[in-house]
């Protein structure tokens, strides 16, 4: 089975097409989700509140600042929500 110079054509545009919508979705997701840049601050006191421990690329945040956080935000969120409910009530 033969195909016609046209229909030939259009398949190997669409396979073209094909291959570059692929190709530029892997680059997409490589440079959004996997690629990894140097954060840079203007100064160490920014550095020190926005920057990063710098293990979570290879471990995560550690398991015991994880914890620490969890409860921490549960007693500082919890408290608020409290208050805010006894206002809504009164």
């Amino acid at each position: 089975m033969s195909l016609r110079p046209k229909t030939k054509r259009l398949l190997w545009v669409c396979a073209a097409v094909f291959v570059i919508v692929l190709a530029l979705g892997a680059f997409f997701a490589w440079t959004k989700f996997f690629r990894e840049e140097k954060e840079v601050f203007a100064n160490e006191e920014e550095h020190f509140k926005y920057g990063s421990l710098g293990a979570e690329g290879d471990r995560g945040i550690p398991y015991y600042l994880w914890m620490i956080l969890q409860r921490k935000a549960c007693c500082v969120f919890c408290s608020k929500q409290h208050t805010i409910l006894a206002s809504i009530r009164t």
